[in-house]
């Protein structure tokens, strides 16, 4: 009874700062804000008639692509000029981040394209639900188990841990 908790405490990284450790997530949700905020602003259009579908989705792959590419730049750009933010593996980290952009596009983009504005409001609800899900600020093992269940079907969760594992340098074991 003098002692009912025991603790087993092992370093997962050689990383001092709570900061380092934390803005992976911060640099991920920020992509998924983005791209929230790129398809309800630019919304999609319908094909008219005689327009392919293909054509016109080709055309706003493009375009949804090439903003989450340089939404990811100007975030490592930002990253590595105002913050002394170190990363172990660049190119994990840079890829991790383009790809999360892009699938935080497609996700988006479909809701709003076959939704309309419930779409986006149902995008504004996916925000919020990955943030409550998937932020290191509230534990999983603190959350209710229905909430802790949904986290594997998360994307911001996988692209969290990504991200991390390049700027911390270290696997799950």
């Amino acid at each position: 009874m003098s002692n009912p908790i025991k603790t087993n405490i092992s370093d997962i990284s050689e990383e001092t700062s709570y900061g380092n450790a934390m803005a992976p997530f911060f640099l991920v949700f920020g992509l998924l804000i983005a791209a929230v905020a790129f398809n309800i602003l630019f919304p999609a259009r319908k094909a008219e008639y005689g327009e392919s579908t293909n054509s016109l989705f080709g055309t706003r792959l493009v375009s949804m692509t090439t903003f989450a590419v340089l939404a990811t730049i100007i975030e490592v750009v930002a990253m590595s000029l105002f913050f002394d933010f170190k990363v172990q593996n660049f190119g994990m980290y840079f890829f991790g981040l383009i790809l999360s952009g892009i699938v935080f596009m497609l996700i988006t983009h479909f809701l709003s394209y076959t939704f309309g504005k419930v779409g986006n409001a149902i995008s504004i609800g996916f925000v919020a639900l990955q943030f409550v899900l998937t932020t290191p600020l509230f534990p999983k093992e603190m959350l209710p188990s229905l909430y802790s269940g949904l986290i594997p079907f998360t994307p911001v969760f996988y692209s969290d841990t990504a991200v991390r594992q390049a700027v911390l340098g270290w696997t799950n074991k």
